[in-house]
């Protein structure tokens, strides 16, 4: 399963959400993609590949545990999807 995070940063934060990212993925011993949208640069996503089930609620977790929404823009919130190969 690949799973794929999406949010707003909030502006002037990009630094410190930049370390509270990389620290959930070492804590967690997963690394992942961090991608941004390409006309808007605040709008940022997190790819994880070939992660079990179980790994979306240690992500969330994780994230509560690092305060990871003093981070986002104002009315967003962190959108988790998850993506299975085709049969």
């Amino acid at each position: 399963m690949n799973l794929y995070v999406y949010y707003a940063v909030q502006p002037g934060q990009e630094v410190p959400c930049r370390a509270a990212i990389q620290a959930i993925q070492d804590r967690l011993g997963q690394p992942a993609s961090l991608l941004r949208r390409q006309e808007d640069s605040a709008t940022w996503m997190e790819v994880y590949e070939n992660v079990g089930p179980e790994f979306a609620a240690r992500l969330e977790a994780e994230a509560q545990r690092a305060g990871f929404e003093a981070y986002l823009a104002p009315q967003s919130r962190r959108h988790v999807e998850c993506f299975v190969p085709c049969v």
